[in-house]
């Protein structure tokens, strides 16, 4: 269950990962690794349900935002006040996918009214950010081998959506296009993740697009 947590938090409970001996270092959380190994057994040994209940558990879905009042007594996070941040990119993870908008239904960027409102609204939200991991990439020295491709939550028509047989304030869904930042390097980007586009055919359908596309190796380090 040590190993687990760590897997998800980026932290062990008990430091020494590898040492549970009388030269290891003591758990954080004695109560919760106790019952951690009792619910693993209760649950069939099943490892899928250890991880489907810590990604479901408030503990993991606790935001990393610092609290000033919370460091002051606890600086390295020990107790678990925030979830704690870390650099998947840097550690080696090939693909992170980020999320922004999220509602519990359709999502704040589904917009078939004021569009305007809501999307300069939103776009604010995002727009340091972005700028910030793009800048962040840069300086440590990652942006060289690292695509970072920015996409919309679906297309929209340039007419607006019909309300009450009125003009409406917002875009339709239009499944056949999609607002894609580095749209232009499809191809590569497929290239970067060890895909070959020339084998994502399916058996029995004709590939509409005849153009498979190019590798843009020049600039690829």
């Amino acid at each position: 269950m040590n190993h687990i947590w760590l897997r998800h938090f980026g932290q062990p409970i008990v430091p020494t990962v590898y040492d549970f001996g009388a030269g290891g270092r003591e758990p954080t959380h004695p109560a919760l690794l106790d019952w951690l190994a009792a619910e693993f057994m209760a649950r069939g040994w099943s490892m899928k349900a250890m991880h489907r209940l810590i990604c479901t558990s408030s503990a993991y879905r606790m935001a990393s935002t610092d609290d000033p009042a919370q460091s002051s007594h606890d600086p390295d996070n020990l107790f678990l006040w925030r979830m704690p941040a870390r650099r998947l990119v840097e550690r080696g993870v090939r693909f992170v996918q980020l999320f922004h908008g999220y509602t519990g239904s359709a999502g704040a960027w589904d917009s078939h009214s004021n569009l305007k409102t809501n999307h300069t609204r939103l776009c604010k939200q995002i727009d340091q950010p972005i700028a910030g991991l793009i800048k962040h990439l840069k300086q440590r020295g990652m942006l060289d081998e690292t695509m970072v491709v920015l996409g919309s939550e679906f297309g929209r028509t340039p007419g607006v959506d019909l309300l009450k047989r009125k003009v409406g304030t917002g875009r339709d869904h239009h499944p056949h296009g999609f607002t894609v930042m580095m749209a232009a390097v499809a191809f590569t980007a497929l290239h970067q993740l060890g895909l070959d586009s020339h084998r994502l055919n399916r058996p029995g359908r004709i590939r509409l697009g005849r153009d498979y596309g190019n590798v843009m190796r020049g600039i690829l380090a």
